[in-house]
């Protein structure tokens, strides 16, 4: 399970660009990877808007500040942060970026988006990523504009940033509920597990200690509570398939002390 994003291969240095028009080379840079996957007897990985609108926010954010990478210089925000702030609570996640420019006569953006894609694939870490078996939904984003050549950094040239953001989504939460009680901060989870079987729930006080409580989900959905103390800190809550897994499949931060539609957020994987 990779728990943190991967290495950037920075194929240009890429400056503050205009914008261009990209949506339909999110699709073909979406089929590219789909491609490779397909070419190997691995299952396509399924297209995730959410996904989809924080890897165009990378792509464009890159572009107009000027950097390639998983950690923004604006707010210095990391991978897991930015699809925690997205409501992406899947505990296993990677992200591949990267820019790609040509001055090669009539390259075209397309033409640019199949070379990034060979850059990557070229890749040892971006490849495994694209490859990885364990990922089942993933979201491109490709943005367009100018980037300074290598030889001469007066010279803007047509370039493609993209960013790339895989998970493994074991089950699906379809909504949380956070509301206060005589007993303290009720926290009700609702799901569904791709086949019937049990989820364990893991709540660990940022102080030490741990609860766990198993429910039972027969045709695949479950609903899941519990009741916090009121003005006991910050909690991390897990969602694992199996009473008997250690392994989150879904991972969140709860305060006891925030106002209830404040109170529940995905937790990003670790770093």
């Amino acid at each position: 399970m990779h728990r943190g994003p991967a290495p950037v291969a920075t194929v240009l240095a890429c400056l503050l660009a205009a914008a261009a028009p990209a949506g339909p080379l999110d699709d073909l840079a979406f089929s590219l990877v789909n491609a490779e996957r397909a070419g190997r007897n691995l299952a396509p990985l399924a297209a995730d808007p959410v996904l989809g609108a924080v890897a165009r926010g990378q792509a464009a954010e890159m572009r107009d500040l000027g950097f390639v990478g998983h950690i923004s210089p604006r707010g210095h925000r990391t991978t897991g942060a930015r699809l925690a702030l997205a409501g992406v609570s899947d505990a296993s996640v990677a992200e591949n970026v990267g820019c790609y420019a040509s001055n090669r006569r009539g390259a075209g953006w397309k033409n640019l988006v199949r070379g990034l894609h060979d850059r990557l694939m070229q890749s040892p870490v971006h490849r495994a990523n694209i490859l990885n078996p364990a990922f089942n939904r993933a979201g491109i984003g490709v943005v367009t504009g100018t980037a300074a050549s290598e030889e001469a950094s007066e010279i803007p040239l047509p370039a493609v940033w993209i960013a790339e953001e895989f998970v493994n989504r074991r089950l699906v939460i379809a909504r949380t509920a956070a509301t206060l009680t005589v007993d303290g901060l009720e926290v009700r989870m609702y799901g569904t597990l791709p086949r019937p079987g049990t989820v364990l729930l893991r709540v660990r006080p940022r102080t030490g200690g741990i609860s766990e409580r198993t429910v039972a989900a027969p045709d695949g959905a479950f609903e899941i509570a519990f009741v916090l103390p009121p003005g006991t800190g910050r909690y991390e809550a897990q969602l694992c398939i199996g009473s008997g897994s250690n392994t989150p499949a879904n991972a969140f931060t709860i305060d006891s002390g925030a106002p209830p539609p404040d109170a529940v957020a995905a937790l990003g994987p670790a770093e």
